[in-house]
Order: structure tokens, then C-alpha cells, then sequence
């Protein structure tokens, strides 16, 4: 059997303080020694040896390791749901297609190459067609001063006001205005 040597209280804090020290992050421009580097890689020798490094204040730290960690992991996790939502919306676009049914042909079918004309359906393909950002921030833009038009313009509710239209999304952090307009007495 093995008898454990019983720590004391210098050996927690000793212990303790090997455990911060790998939590703190090192400042890069003093490499830690809390004092500023010239382009020699000595501290500057004009004016008091008291010259302290501009970024950690002498400290020669910049903070806790788990903070710019977790600074990291967030921008991270950001940039993951923007990327997931260009991808939802590139996957989701919808689209169209112009086909031609020639005489004969089934309309229930698309294509086929059976020699019976009753067992091809849709053939000559021309192209996809599909809304592109522009357009489709075009038409909900129409669709909002439509909506404006309708409800507010004249609305009992709404004399004498000032309204924004907003546009979010699309790649963009926030809201911007694009349109305002005042309705009328």
C-alpha cells in the first residue's frame, strides 16, 4: 500500500497558482514582461525606466484565456447561423422551367425514352429560371408600400405621422431604412 504524502497550504497555492498562470493570457506586444519593445527588442531607453507596455499596462497579460475563448466561440457560432442561413436560403429558392409537350405525349409524365409517344411526357428543356436577391427584395418592397397604400395612407390611425420602411435580412446585420414617407391629414 501506498502512503500519499498530505499536502500543505503552500502546496494548494503553489498549485492554485501554476493553474492561473496557464489561464492568463500573455500580452503579444511585450511578450509578457509588461514592459514595451522597440524594433531592437529592448525597451525603449530615452526618458524613465518606468516605460510600461500600451496594450496590457504593464501587466504583461491581456486577460483571461475562457474569456477570449469564448469571445472566439461566439463570433464563431455567428458566423456558423449566417452561413446556415445563406445555405437555407440558397436550397429553399424556388424555381421554374419551360418544357415543351409535343403532340401525342403524356402530360402526367416528364421526359422518357420509351419509342411509344404515349409513354413520354415533358421533354425540351430550356432552363431554370429563379428570383435573384435584387428582384426579390424588389417585390417585398412593393408588396410593403402596397400594403402601405392600403392601410395607412388614408387610415383614420395614421394622419399626420412619419413612417419608415425597414429592410432585414438578406445577408445584412440589422435594419435599414429604405424608404420614408408621411401620410397625409
Amino acid at each position: 500500500m501506498k502512503i500519499e504524502k498530505k499536502k500543505t497550504l503552500n502546496d494548494i497555492i503553489k498549485d492554485v497558482a501554476k493553474i492561473q498562470k496557464q489561464l492568463v493570457k500573455e500580452c503579444n506586444k511585450c511578450d509578457g514582461t509588461g514592459k514595451p519593445k522597440t524594433k531592437l527588442g529592448k525597451p525603449p531607453e530615452a526618458g524613465s525606466g518606468n516605460a510600461r507596455c500600451g496594450s496590457c499596462y504593464g501587466e504583461g497579460t491581456t486577460g483571461n484565456r475562457m474569456d477570449s475563448i469564448e469571445k472566439d466561440i461566439t463570433s464563431m457560432k455567428k458566423a456558423i447561423r449566417n452561413i446556415g442561413d445563406r445555405l437555407n436560403a440558397y436550397i429553399n429558392r424556388q424555381f421554374t422551367e419551360i418544357r415543351v409537350l409535343p403532340k401525342g405525349h403524356n402530360p402526367d409524365l416528364h421526359g422518357g425514352n420509351s419509342p411509344k409517344k404515349e409513354e413520354r411526357g415533358w421533354e425540351d428543356y430550356s432552363g431554370d429560371f429563379y428570383i435573384t436577391d435584387k428582384e426579390q427584395r424588389d417585390m417585398l418592397i412593393k408588396k410593403a408600400e402596397a400594403h402601405f397604400e392600403e392601410y395607412f395612407e388614408n387610415g383614420v390611425y395614421h394622419r399626420n405621422k412619419r413612417l419608415g420602411l425597414f429592410l432585414s435580412g438578406g445577408g445584412q446585420s440589422g435594419k435599414k431604412l429604405i424608404k420614408e414617407t408621411t401620410t397625409g391629414n
